[in-house]
Formats: C-alpha cells, structure tokens, sequence
C-alpha cells in the first residue's frame, strides 16, 4: 500500500519560505516577524490565488519573490513616519527594517532579480524617504499649525464680509488633517500659511466646477459668486507669499471659469 503526502498549498509553501527568511535575520527576526511578517502575510493570503501566474518560478525562487515582496513592505514602514525618534532620526525597530531592506536588497542582486542600478536606485530612495520623514508627534504639530493657520484665514474671510468660507470649511479641514501630505508639504520648503491658503484654494475650486453651485449651467448662484470671489482673493495673496505671479494666477483663473461655464 502506498501513501502519497498531501501537495502542500501556495499559502503553506509560502510560511515555509517566510520562517526561513526570519532565521535568515538572526538578531533582527524579531522586528520581521513583529513589523514586516504580518503585511506580508495578508499580502500573500490576498494575492495568493495570483501568485502561480505572477511569479515564474522557472525564473526565480520562491524565496527570491518573498524577498522583493519584503523589501517594498520595508520602503513603506520606513516612509510612513512611524518608524522615527525625530526628523531623519529612526527609532530602533527602524533601524532595524533599514537592515532587513538593505539585505533583502543585497541578496536580490546576488541571484540577479535585481541589477545594481536598481540597488543603488532603492537605497537613493530610501535615504532621502529617512531624511524627510519624521515622528508622528512632529506630524501632529504641523498639521495643529495648518489648522490653527485655518482658523485665521476663516475670520479674515468673515472680517470681510464673505460667509461662504463655511461651505468648504470642511473639506478643507479634512485636506490639513491628512498628515502626510501636509509635512511633505513643509518638507518641499511650502510656509504653514501658504499650504493653508492652497488647501482653501482647491477646495474652492473643487466645490466650483461640482456644479452644485450654479443656477443653470455656466451661471453661478450668489454662494458660487462668493466662493470664486474668495478664490480670487486667495491668489492673491499666493502672489504676495511669493507661491505664483500675476500670470498664473491669472491662467489659473480662466481654467477655472472655463470649466464653470461647462457645468451646471
């Protein structure tokens, strides 16, 4: 009587091949298996129906796959932030996903799924990705700063007589509190007070061109009138802060009224 053992499943092969790559960590299997391993794994478990087709093992190993799989999960904790005592500062578990990508990159290139080009593009990005990320708490602050920045532009807005600031009051809001976008914006050398004056700009110009604001189309109601009034009055400003010229705004201006003529 013979007895065939049961053909392991993608998924199971799969966990071999990430507790292997754990071990391969020593001292830093810890922060792998507490930081990379569970992205990875619900990673694999989504995709794994897909993986047979995406990945040519006649080509590369298995092993080889996961590596670039953890490699790019590495690149995005270190990018989100969360890893870092202060700017560019990593914390220890950072320390740590730097050493596993920057291995995981070096054994890529030994079996040449990676060149060294690509290597030396990787660890470029990841370089400047540290230099320009920082601690949630730094976050926090820049967009308390955005928000604070908000408020003034509210009551000078209201100071002048236009109450139609309530109307993208909110979405404006919600554009300051998305964290990231908002230091990457100070990082690109953007003052807190013109991100501000572009995040009540856009959401000016998104809530324009909705057409909820017309009356028919390509006519404005007098709520639209007041919101384009205030669009007008926030480029300039823009070109006192030195962000556009007259010019731009300008162009940027008749964009706009081309695209409210078209709705409605």
């Amino acid at each position: 009587m013979f007895w065939f053992a049961k053909k392991k499943t993608e998924m199971e092969l799969c966990l071999a091949e990430m507790a292997e790559i754990g071990e391969e960590l020593y001292s830093k299997e810890n922060v792998f298996k507490k930081q990379i391993l569970p992205h990875l794994i619900k990673k694999i478990e989504k995709n794994v129906k897909e993986i047979p087709k995406k990945w040519n093992y006649n080509k590369f190993t298995r092993k080889s796959y996961l590596k670039n799989e953890i490699s790019h999960i590495a690149f995005k904790l270190i990018d989100n932030g969360d890893c870092y005592k202060d700017t560019g500062v990593l914390n220890e578990d950072g320390e740590a996903i730097v050493q596993i990508f920057i291995q995981m990159l070096g054994d890529l290139e030994k079996v040449k799924f990676m060149d060294s080009n690509a290597v030396i593009e990787s660890k470029a990005e990841l370089e400047k990705a540290i230099s320009h990320s920082t601690s949630p708490e730094n976050k926090k602050k820049v967009v308390a700063a955005c928000l604070s920045e908000l408020k003034k532009i509210e009551k000078d807005f209201m100071d002048r007589g236009w109450i139609f600031f309530e109307l993208i009051k909110e979405s404006a809001i919600k554009s300051a509190k998305d964290q990231n976008k908002t230091f990457w914006s100070t990082l690109e050398g953007y003052p807190i007070k013109t991100i501000a004056l572009l995040l009540v700009s856009n959401a000016i110009m998104d809530s324009l061109v909705s057409g909820e604001y017309h009356i028919y189309r390509g006519k404005l109601s007098m709520a639209g009138e007041g919101l384009k009034n205030g669009y007008v009055y926030i480029n300039s400003e823009l070109i006192k802060l030195g962000y556009q010229t007259k010019e731009s705004a300008q162009k940027d201006l008749h964009s706009l009224e081309s695209q409210i003529r078209q709705m409605g």
